[in-house]
């Protein structure tokens, strides 16, 4: 198994757990959820990163701004991420960022996983 899909795991793993355990519990982000959102963001940039590597190596005959369906999800989920853990940090301080958080994270970890699953072929 490659390192990008362990850094990638790892961020499924931290994301889903920050995203779902805020939802279910109902007590707001507490600190260790944010701790996930943070750790699962950096796996997802890392992993992204080590990936895109991965593509520019093998694809020496493409533009290394050529992008899949995979690639172009999976910048998108990272931009929406960032601005994610970014609205987390606002939302532990502001309660009219707290307000809304719970139903943002749902599509944003929804966008995410889209780009998780259609990486998922990849390696199979």
């Amino acid at each position: 198994m490659p390192i990008s899909a362990m850094f990638i795991g790892g961020a499924l793993l931290c994301y889903t757990g920050a995203i779902w355990s805020e939802r279910l519990m109902k007590r707001g982000l507490l600190p260790p959820m944010f701790t996930a959102m943070l750790v699962g963001f950096g796996c997802d940039l890392v992993g992204t990163a080590l990936m895109a590597t991965m593509v520019v190596s093998r694809n020496t005959h493409r533009s290394p701004h050529h992008l899949s369906i995979h690639g172009t999800f999976g910048v998108i989920a990272l931009v929406i991420m960032f601005a994610h853990v970014l609205w987390a940090a606002k939302a532990r301080r502001d309660e009219r960022y707290a307000r809304r958080f719970s139903r943002y994270s749902l599509g944003a970890w929804c966008l995410w996983m889209s780009a998780f699953l259609l990486g998922i072929p990849k390696f199979l």
